[in-house]
């Protein structure tokens, strides 16, 4: 699911179709500002997702998780933005970055 930083594609509509056909209602996808992964592709998979009536959930499980409240908030907006509609956060309770 990580990319590399070469441009490849996070996730492909046959994948999504694939996931969809196998009975998931959520897609998970890695958050914009914890990979390498443009705001304009992560709202193309986004959309594609909801044409299949897929929630997304974008997803922090790299070293953001322990980063200030101000990243983990800026991170949530870049995804909201894209249409995103949950937002998983790891580990960061160990990090005492959810009480905030």
């Amino acid at each position: 699911m990580h990319s590399s930083g070469v441009d490849e594609p996070i996730m492909t509509k046959e994948a999504i179709q694939q996931f969809t056909d196998a009975g998931a209602d959520i897609l998970l996808l890695p958050a914009v500002g914890t990979v390498f992964l443009l705001l304009t592709k992560q709202k193309k998979t986004v959309k594609m997702a909801k044409i299949l009536s897929m929630l997304t959930m974008s997803a922090i499980g790299t070293s953001q998780e322990s980063a200030s409240p101000e990243t983990i908030r800026q991170i949530a907006l870049w995804n909201k933005m894209c249409g995103v509609d949950l937002q998983h956060i790891g580990d960061a309770g160990y990090s005492g970055v959810t009480p905030c």
